[in-house]
């Protein structure tokens, strides 16, 4: 297994008895788009997050989750050099979403 084309080097898979870590893959995305609009996990994060902008499935979780596009470029990736998004949101900004959409 390895990162991906364009890599310089091979992320390993590391295993124990309990845990098998391996380096993302796209097929990982709804699972960690599941858990991104939770502010217990998106607190630990800068208000700034970098993402691969060819994903309009986390683009619409971004635009959903109250974030606005700050800019636009390439960043790298384990896949290599792709486009990238830069989103952002403030602690009052989700809390603020959060009342809108909480029933």
């Amino acid at each position: 297994m390895g990162a991906g084309p364009g890599s310089a080097m091979a992320i390993p898979c590391l295993a124990t008895p309990r845990l098998l870590l391996r380096p993302l893959a796209l097929t990982d995305a709804p699972a960690i788009q599941a858990l991104f609009p939770r502010w217990e996990i998106v607190r630990h994060l800068a208000s700034r997050v970098p993402k691969a902008s060819g994903n309009a499935a986390s683009r619409r979780l971004s635009l959903r989750a109250g974030m606005r596009l700050a800019a636009a470029g390439e960043g790298d990736f384990v896949e290599g050099r792709l486009p990238e998004e830069l989103w952002e949101l403030t602690a009052e900004e989700w809390r603020a979403h959060q009342t809108l959409v909480t029933p």
